[in-house]
């Protein structure tokens, strides 16, 4: 656990650097859609987010642990990871660079590799990392029209 939650705690700290001082300025000051999220909602979604996470890599590095010898079981483990990097690298694009487009952009092939990836890890790897990942794919539906609204109105 204590690697699932060190690994956690590094990406939540790149995901505060990216954002800096974005919400208290930048952000407040764009036009939402109807249908947007207050602020303390997003703080909501990052929680139950990181605490998601925390449990899909807990139970991926158990996984790994298992005494399969073949490398493969490492192959959910480092999509997952992927996923951890995009999503802190999409905070990058909208609140490091305040680019409503690009975040739009680039959103829809993350949301697809993320579908794929909770696909791959509950058929291979673990069904409950599986659906927690899969319950984060459908939040992309959402965060992709928020994301088209925000672009659309600013």
């Amino acid at each position: 656990m204590t690697i699932a939650v060190v690994i956690v705690v590094i990406s939540a700290t790149i995901g505060a650097v990216a954002a800096g001082d974005a919400l208290s300025g930048w952000y407040r000051g764009l036009r939402q859609p109807s249908f947007g999220l207050p602020l303390w909602g997003w703080g909501v979604v990052g929680a139950v987010y990181y605490c998601a996470f925390t449990v899909v890599l807990f139970r991926l590095l158990g996984a790994t642990r298992t005494g399969r010898e073949d490398r493969s079981r490492f192959v959910p483990l480092a999509l997952t990871l992927g996923i951890m990097l995009g999503n802190e690298l999409w905070n990058v694009v909208l609140f490091g660079w305040h680019d409503l487009f690009l975040a739009f952009a680039v959103l829809w092939p993350f949301a697809l590799y993320v579908a794929l990836v909770a696909r791959y890890v509950y058929r291979r790897a673990d069904r409950i990392a599986g659906a927690l990942l899969g319950g984060y794919a459908v939040w992309l539906v959402y965060d992709l029209a928020w994301m088209y609204g925000l672009w659309q109105l600013n």
